[in-house]
């Protein structure tokens, strides 16, 4: 669980101090929650689609690859990691908005 925390943690620096991230920072904080929230267990419906983009997209983050030594590439790779992401699950953030509208 604290692992978990802190990697949202870090999703959340890095949305803030990335320009190119600035404009999805709602849909990154609703995504941190959604997170925080399916492993809390309060929240049980996330489909196993969205499961497996998260993992690949994490992996691919935290596992650098040879052509992600170069600093600057690896910036731009976690950037439209982390966006490309956060595309594939607009509709799964969508109805955890929905579900949390609805259980306030």
């Amino acid at each position: 669980m604290k692992k978990v925390e802190k990697f949202c943690k870090n999703i959340i620096k890095v949305v803030e101090t990335t320009p190119q991230l600035a404009i999805y920072k709602r849909d990154f904080l609703t995504f941190v929650d959604m997170v925080l929230d399916y492993t809390k267990g309060k929240y049980k419906y996330v489909s196993k689609s969205s499961k497996y983009v998260v993992a690949i997209c994490v992996f691919y983050i935290l596992f650098p690859f040879k052509f992600r030594k170069v600093p600057f590439f690896k910036e731009i790779n976690n950037v439209s990691v982390l966006l490309f992401m956060i595309k594939m699950l607009k509709k799964e953030i969508g109805f955890y908005r929905i579900f949390k509208m609805q259980n306030l």
